[in-house]
C-alpha cells in the first residue's frame, strides 16, 4: 500500500512514516520546509519505493499540484494521513 503522510518529516509524522515503512508499506513523505529532515528520513526507512514531495499545503493550488505530480509519477496513494500543520514553537507562558 502507498501511503501519503503530510507533514511526514518530523515529530509525529516521522514516527508514522517509520512505523508504516516497518510494516511493509511504501510511504510518501510530504514536507514544506523540512527538506533535510525528509531526505534523512527517506534514507533511513527500510524497504523500497519510498519518496518525498515538497508542497506548501497552506496554498490551495499546491494541494492540487501535489496530486497531479503523484498522478504523473503513477504514485497516487492508497491512503492519506493528513498530519501537516503550522507549528509555532513557543513557550507555555506565551499562550
Amino acid at each position: 500500500m502507498i501511503i501519503l503522510i503530510t507533514g511526514g518529516a518530523k515529530r509525529i509524522g516521522k514516527l508514522l512514516c517509520e512505523s508504516l515503512a516497518n510494516a511493509g508499506h511504501q510511504v510518501i513523505i510530504h514536507y514544506n520546509h523540512s527538506k533535510t529532515e525528509a531526505q534523512a528520513l527517506l534514507i533511513s526507512l527500510p524497504g523500497s519505493g519510498h519518496s518525498t514531495i515538497q508542497k506548501d499545503l497552506a496554498k490551495p493550488q499546491c494541494a492540487e499540484e501535489l496530486l497531479r505530480t503523484l498522478e504523473d509519477e503513477n504514485r497516487l496513494p492508497d491512503a492519506l494521513i493528513n498530519n501537516a500543520s503550522t507549528f509555532y514553537k513557543r513557550d507555555l507562558n506565551e499562550f
